[in-house]
């Protein structure tokens, strides 16, 4: 009888550590959920990074199209510093109440 007993707590002894290991493996600071939020984190920043260089391959056409293209120069620096030829002559609409934006 005495070995039944000592056998039912070695049983419940390894089922316990088996569970605390377990619940380790899955949980713990290197387990599974950690390595899934990661490899998660890690998903997000390679599409972060795959956005970053999409955006510097742009940014660097128009640097090169900037310093070849007279043309496309002229048009940006028109548009941005709203330059206009001593010939051309400006049209200002007035907005309409839809859409508010004051004068285009």
């Amino acid at each position: 009888m005495y070995k039944k007993v000592r056998n039912r707590i070695l049983l419940y002894i390894s089922l316990g550590l088996a569970l605390a290991l377990t619940g380790y493996m899955i949980a713990g600071p290197s387990g599974f959920l950690r390595v899934f939020r990661l490899n998660q984190e890690k998903e997000v920043l390679y599409n972060q990074i795959n956005k970053l260089q999409a955006d510097n391959d742009q940014l660097n056409a128009q640097i090169d199209r900037l310093k070849t293209d007279n043309e496309y120069l002229e048009k940006v620096i028109r548009e941005k510093l709203k330059l206009v030829k001593p010939e051309e002559t400006i049209i200002l609409f007035k907005s309409t109440p839809e859409n508010g934006s004051g004068y285009r």
